[in-house]
């Protein structure tokens, strides 16, 4: 029989070998690395960003927000969904990052998933409607867009939401593992 670990503390038998650790630390390291660095495709109207250069006071970490529930019609649910319970009511989310860049603010979400098939735009396209993800973009998008309303920001500020799958970064094939949905993709 396996020793019980301390209360708060993991068991011996799940603990991994400082081999296996060392592989996860290196592993993450590189994924951080690549999502820092790696060019991101802003769209037409700016330029690549990387991260790593984005300053420090033109970037916002774990925002909280509150929105309006849309109606379940408005959001493209189906009336069984039961998305219509919300009606009225509250959303509450954090977004990963707020960040600027030449003149337009940018939602950014980091996603892990392992994606079968590979990390082209239809492949993640695909995940994002499987895993409901569509919506939080377009709630994530409704929520810095009403932010920016509030502060007196012109409309075109917005420049859109990035979801970067952190697993399908890869420098050597530009833009796989990025996806940028566009300001005005759910309408006004």
């Amino acid at each position: 029989m396996a020793p019980v670990a301390a209360p708060g503390q993991p068991s011996a038998a799940c603990a991994p070998s400082a081999g296996a650790a060392r592989s996860y630390v290196e592993e993450i390291a590189r994924l951080v690395w690549t999502a820092l660095t790696i060019p991101l495709d802003l769209g037409p109207a700016a330029p690549p960003a990387r991260l790593c250069d984005v300053e420090p006071s033109d970037r916002l970490r774990e925002i909280e927000f509150h929105v309006r529930s849309p109606s379940a019609q408005a959001l493209g649910l189906p009336a069984a969904s039961g998305a219509q319970q919300c009606d009225g009511g509250y959303i509450y989310g954090i977004i990963d990052l707020v960040f600027r860049h030449s003149g337009r603010v940018y939602v950014l979400d980091w996603k892990s998933n392992h994606i079968e098939g590979g990390y082209g735009t239809a492949a993640l396209e695909r995940k994002m409607s499987e895993e409901g993800y569509d919506l939080q973009a377009r709630l994530y998008s409704q929520a810095v867009v009403q932010w920016l309303a509030a502060r007196g920001q012109a409309p075109g500020t917005f420049g859109g939401t990035l979801y970067l799958f952190l697993r399908g970064l890869d420098p050597a094939r530009p833009g796989q593992g990025i996806l940028h949905i566009p300001p005005g993709h759910f309408g006004p």
